[in-house]
């Protein structure tokens, strides 16, 4: 891994195995320019260049990250949890 790199996944289709997503987490924005702008990823270019089709590139910003403390607020705001009545049922 790269200097600033927090981590990288990468996941494959499970309806299409020729398609995959690649994730990374970087510390920072310089940390990611520094990472487009390497040999490393200059070689993924190149790859995604000789697909069949064109390939989907977007980058997602993330301010920040919380825990499940989110759904526990979320819990208390909604009130005591009531078993639906019908198993079927989705909630």
């Amino acid at each position: 891994m790269q200097p600033g790199c927090l981590g990288c996944r990468l996941y494959i289709d499970a309806e299409d195995p020729s398609a995959f997503t690649l994730t990374e987490e970087w510390a920072s924005q310089a940390d990611l320019d520094r990472h487009l702008a390497s040999e490393a990823h200059q070689t993924l270019i190149a790859a995604m260049e000789l697909s069949a089709e064109r390939p989907v590139i977007r980058f997602d910003r993330v301010a920040g990250h919380s825990g499940i403390e989110v759904m526990e607020a979320a819990r208390r705001a909604a009130g005591p949890y009531v078993e639906p009545s019908d198993a079927s049922e989705c909630g």
